[in-house]
Order: C-alpha cells, then structure tokens, then sequence
C-alpha cells in the first residue's frame, strides 16, 4: 500500500500544520506504510527539502488575478494537477487529502472513476468559520458543493468527534468508513524543557480586553 499526503504549499521549517503533517506521514513509515507527501505549490519559486519524501508540484500561474477571479483561476490549474495525479495512482494507493476547498472542481474530480482510494482530513465545521471569517462565498460553494465531496470521498477522517460526526452526516452515508485523529506533533522532536532557577517572584502579563474565555480564573486556580 502506498499513502500520499496532498496539501498546499508545504516548508517543513515553517508552520505548526507543516509539522503536523511530516509527524504523521512519518508516523505511518514508522508503522510499514510507504507514506509521503505531495504538494501543490502556487509560489514562483518551489522550495527544495533535503527530505526525500516531499515532493513538490507547481501550478503554472502566470500572473496572479485579484479577487474571486484569482481564486477561481488558481483552483482550476490546481484541480488539473490533481486529476493528473489520480491517472497516476493504482488500486492499491490511498490519496489523502487536507480538507480540500469545496469548488466545482474538486466534486466533479470525486464523481469520476478512479482506481485509488481517497481520503479527506476535516480541520473545522467549515460552514461555522466561513462565517466568523466572512467568507461567504466560500459559504454558497460549500452549501452548493460540499456534499457531494463527503459523498464521493472514500473515507473520513476528523479531528474532533464533533467534525467527523458532522462530516459524516453530510455524506448522507453514516457507515461511510471514518475516524476521528485529533491534532498533535511528534513529542520526540521538541527537547524537554529544563525549569529556570525561582527566587520567590512570579511575574506575569496579560496584553488582552480581558474576557472571559483568555481563561485568567483557570490560571489564578492553577496557581493556587
């Protein structure tokens, strides 16, 4: 079996999502699972890793639209790239994809036949933060599309049980297969941290409108 992991413009030394991904596609390698990632890069230059299992693939955008027209334009090359590399993939394999944008594209690609499976990772109840966003284009494509996604995908996978039980629920099949991963990082690749020297003072700050969910009574609890 081989598993590859499709997302955006991956930098294994930038963002805590870049490294959450590398945690899990290596958790899988270190599991038997001939996993790696693949990522659709729209930047003018693809940056290269020293490591062998990201592979990158630019999108050929010429000059960058603004607006809605930018987006339509950059989903529409990056849904060409993906078709290419479903041709590709055989029985066996497993496309795992990062809670794709829910364009025309995209549902139109799941409806075709295809020998791998696919599977879609769900970060948020995405109709929820569309809204605290003001995304609400991005709200209409969801309402218009969104279904058919979950409904043609293999398999789901959330990070909370909430997520995955909505996405399930939007599929329309309750024993479409899913599981709920919650997010993480690879403990290993962070030193444990040594305690400095306490002289009696604790000094702290708090740079907030302070509301109640910054969640000051816990801290104050704890202390205690």
């Amino acid at each position: 079996m081989r598993l590859i992991y499709l997302c955006r413009s991956f930098d294994s030394r930038d963002t805590g999502v870049d490294k959450k991904i590398s945690a899990q596609v290596q958790c899988l390698v270190d599991h038997g699972v001939d996993a790696s990632i693949c990522s659709f890069s729209v930047d003018s230059v693809v940056q290269q890793h020293a490591n062998k299992r990201v592979k990158h693939v630019p999108i050929p955008i010429t000059k960058q639209s603004p607006g809605i027209i930018g987006k339509v334009k950059r989903e529409h090359q990056i849904d060409r790239a993906l078709e290419k590399l479903i041709l590709k993939l055989k029985a066996q394999d497993i496309l795992y994809l990062r809670n794709p944008y829910p364009f025309p594209g995209i549902s139109k690609i799941l409806r075709q036949p295809r020998a791998c499976k696919i599977v879609i990772e769900y970060q948020a109840i995405e109709p929820s933060e569309y809204r605290l966003k003001g995304k609400y284009w991005y709200l209409l494509i969801d309402f218009l599309f969104g279904n058919a996604i979950r409904k043609y995908t293999d398999a789901i996978v959330g990070v909370t049980d909430e997520i995955t039980r909505y996405e399930v629920s939007r599929s329309g099949d309750h024993e479409k297969p899913h599981v709920t991963i919650g997010n993480g990082f690879d403990v290993a690749s962070v030193p444990i941290r040594q305690l400095p020297a306490y002289n009696g003072d604790l000094h702290l700050l708090c740079v907030a409108n302070v509301n109640r969910w910054h969640g000051l009574d816990r801290l104050f609890q704890g202390l205690a």
